[in-house]
This record gives C-alpha cells, sequence and structure tokens, in this order.
C-alpha cells in the first residue's frame, strides 16, 4: 500500500499561501544563531566590563 503525503508547497498552493523553501528556512536557522553568538559575546563583554569597573572599584589587578 501507498501513501501520498502532500509537501508544504502543494498544500500552500492549494491553500493560496506563501511557504518557505529549506533552502530560505536554513538560512534564517544560520542567521539567527549568528545574531545568538553575537548576543552571547556582547553579554560576556558585558560582564567583564562590569567585573573590572565596578566590582573591583578602580582597585589594580594583583601583583601590578
Amino acid at each position: 500500500m501507498k501513501i501520498y503525503v502532500e509537501t508544504e508547497a502543494e498544500i500552500a498552493k492549494r491553500e493560496g499561501r506563501d511557504y518557505e523553501t529549506a533552502e530560505v528556512l536554513l538560512e534564517k536557522i544560520k542567521a539567527e544563531k549568528g545574531n545568538k553568538e553575537k548576543n552571547d559575546n556582547i553579554a560576556v563583554f558585558s560582564y567583564l566590563i562590569y567585573f573590572f569597573f565596578f566590582l573591583r572599584k578602580g582597585r589594580p589587578l594583583r601583583g601590578r
């Protein structure tokens, strides 16, 4: 017995709407991942600034 399953493209065409190809969806995922990594780097940098300027209250590092 064979079962036919409609593709997203076929369903979207029948419903009169647009759809994203796998290629477009993959590019969006890559872009979001890049933004997340960028935001993670900003968070780490912000923490370092906070640590050195606020928690240490301007005191020099040990051994210097």
